[in-house]
Parts: C-alpha cells; sequence; structure tokens
C-alpha cells in the first residue's frame, strides 16, 4: 500500500459528495474486509492449486478460513441524506463542488492508515487460522 499523494491537492474542487464520504469514511472496515477477503482468496487458491500435496482435512480447513465479509445492515452514510446541509463553494466552476481543505487532505491520510491498520488485522486473524489449520492436521 502506498500513502495518498496529496501534492498539489489543495484548492482543487471535487463533488461535496465525495468530500463528505472521505471525511466520513463510513463503513471502512467492511470495505477494507472487503478487499483483503479478495486478496486472501487469490493467494489462497494459488497455494491450493497442487491440491495433491494437502490432506482432505486441511484442504476443507484452508478452504474455510476467509471468512465472508458482511456489512451490517443497518443505516446509510450521513452523506446520503439529502436533507443534510451541504457546504459548497460558489467558486468552483462545477455547481456542487468544494475546495480541498485541510480537513479533507487529513481526513485521507487518517483513512489510508485506517486501512492499513484494518488490513494488517484481518490478514493476522486469517494467518492465525491457517496456523491452527496446520497445527490441528498435526494432532489428528
Amino acid at each position: 500500500m502506498t500513502p495518498p499523494d496529496t501534492t498539489g491537492l489543495r484548492g482543487q474542487c471535487i463533488s461535496e459528495q465525495q468530500h463528505c464520504e472521505t471525511i466520513e469514511n463510513y463503513n471502512a472496515y467492511f470495505n477494507d474486509a472487503w478487499q483483503v477477503e479478495v486478496i486472501a482468496r487469490e493467494k489462497r487458491d494459488s497455494i491450493l492449486k497442487d491440491s495433491a500435496t494437502f490432506s482432505s482435512y486441511k484442504l476443507k480447513c484452508y478452504k474455510d478460513l476467509i471468512e465472508q465479509a458482511m456489512a451490517p445492515v443497518y443505516g446509510v452514510s450521513w452523506c446520503s441524506n439529502p436533507n443534510r446541509e451541504k457546504n459548497t463553494d460558489e467558486t468552483c466552476e462545477t455547481e456542487g463542488q468544494i475546495r480541498i481543505d485541510e480537513e479533507y487532505l487529513k481526513a485521507l491520510h487518517d483513512n489510508y492508515n485506517t486501512k492499513r491498520t484494518n488490513y494488517q488485522r484481518i490478514f493476522e486473524n486469517i494467518n492465525e487460522k491457517a496456523k491452527e489449520c496446520e497445527d490441528r492436521e498435526s494432532n489428528i
């Protein structure tokens, strides 16, 4: 993962919706979990290609170790509320836009750090489960 490049962003105009969603970072954990799941499944599938070297127990254990990332079924992002007050900038060429400010730049970096932490925790959890697959098989 590479940190966001914010060089030259300050003062540019973006949609107010994008600004709001970056600041709010709604459901970040579940979005990150879904992305990690995709990466982990691809890696697991490449490892399991040579399934002849795996016992049936280990094969099933590895197939089951990646959980389905599910977003909560409650609520929506505040940014989706059509009645919320929207802060736009009349100096932007397009209506409904806002200038990138310090709050937005800080949110980009905070969101990046959150994503790194989420990825690390989720991958560590998957690795712990994989180790359990190895340990259980050796005890069978």
